[in-house]
């Protein structure tokens, strides 16, 4: 398990910020229990479900992601140099926008990310004509 400098650095360089949650910088507050608990800290708030909690406490998707960053340095700190992991991280990312973009599709009937922003940039050149001209 990786000291949480490794922990902010990862999250500055693929993020370029640290993320602060409850008055805590996010990495601490994942790591809080390993005073009481030892390496079973990681029972809590190393999971999938804390990861959606803090990108919606947060209302930033970079949180959930910065978490599973945080989750996959503990796994693996020494076994992966730190490019290597954010590639394997940001492949995961990607499947995960790809799951995302079928389930909005399929699922609910809706056009998928890149109808959607295909849209709005239309709706911003629009806005942008019609401002232009005024």
């Amino acid at each position: 398990m990786p000291p949480n400098i490794v922990h902010r650095y990862a999250c500055k360089l693929v993020f370029g910020k640290l993320f602060y949650i409850m008055g805590r910088e996010l990495n601490e507050f994942m790591d809080e229990p390993r005073i009481h608990l030892g390496v079973k800290h990681r029972a809590l708030y190393h999971d999938g479900a804390f990861a959606l909690t803090a990108m919606s406490m947060l209302n930033d998707v970079s949180a959930y992601f910065a978490v599973k960053l945080h989750v996959a340095l503990d796994i693996h700190p020494e076994s992966y140099k730190l490019e290597d992991l954010i590639k394997t991280e940001l492949e995961r990312v990607y499947t995960d926008i790809f799951i995302m973009d079928m389930y909005l599709r399929l699922v609910l009937g809706t056009r998928s990310f890149e109808g959607m922003s295909k849209a709005m940039m239309a709706e911003n050149r629009a806005n942008l004509k019609k401002h232009s001209k005024a």
